[in-house]
């Protein structure tokens, strides 16, 4: 998977810096456990030491990114024990997003859903899809969209934060093996529980789901040694 060509950039703020190296390395593009050399990533993307340095103990306090003394930084390596970890923290997590946002959820959180289902929707047939492109974005913005309506903006951030690490597995085995698991009628059925308010029936469907994609990155995960 190709990084994009970045030209010197001087017009982006720190929070755009850090969403450009967040990308990278949710989508693999700077693989796990790699070295982060500031001179090097300057040449890549078109920023300063000192920014880059910044962003980079952003994304360390986000568990992205590990510093360690005298080694500097690199991505934060992935791991079938991380992975076990991470999933069961999400379905807890779930459990609480998903209830709030289906008592507290308005017509513009159901707008949302629909849109961001749509959107996922547009892209099923599309054979240059890939996680380095717009699908990631989409699934993405569909499972945020669906917790949206929990008016808890600290239980968002958690939700994202997990959803941060879960990406970085899915994007790895997608990047080795080339393909995206078609979870579409899954997507869709989940919608639909949700807009009918039916709580059991939207976790049960979600945690079905989600456990479909962890089997899939389980399974790569012990094909090739848990790295």
């Amino acid at each position: 998977m190709k990084s994009v060509p970045m030209a010197f950039r001087d017009d982006l703020g720190s929070d755009q810096l850090v969403d450009l190296l967040r990308g990278n390395i949710l989508r693999c593009v700077l693989k796990p456990g790699s070295r982060l050399v500031l001179d090097e990533l300057k040449a890549r993307f078109g920023f300063g030491a000192s920014p880059l340095r910044e962003a980079l103990m952003q994304l360390v306090a986000d568990g992205l990114v590990v510093f360690e003394a005298n080694r500097g930084f690199r991505v934060a390596p992935l791991s079938k024990g991380h992975f076990d970890d991470i999933a069961r923290v999400r379905t807890a997590l779930d459990v609480t997003a998903v209830t709030w946002a289906l008592e507290h959820g308005s017509i513009e959180w159901e707008v949302r859903l629909v849109g961001a289902f749509h959107r996922l929707a547009s892209l099923r047939k599309s054979s240059e899809t890939t996680m380095e492109g717009e699908w990631s974005a989409a699934h993405r913005s569909f499972h945020s969209a669906l917790v949206s309506g929990c008016e808890s903006p600290t239980l968002l951030q958690l939700t994202a934060s997990v959803f941060d690490h879960i990406e970085r597995y899915i994007a790895l085995s997608v990047t080795l093996e080339g393909t995206i698991r078609d979870g579409m009628m899954e997507h869709e059925a989940i919608m639909k529980a949700a807009l009918d308010r039916d709580l059991t029936k939207t976790l049960d469907l979600l945690h079905a789901h989600n456990r479909r994609t962890e089997d899939t990155v389980n399974a790569y995960l012990l094909e090739n040694g848990g790295e």
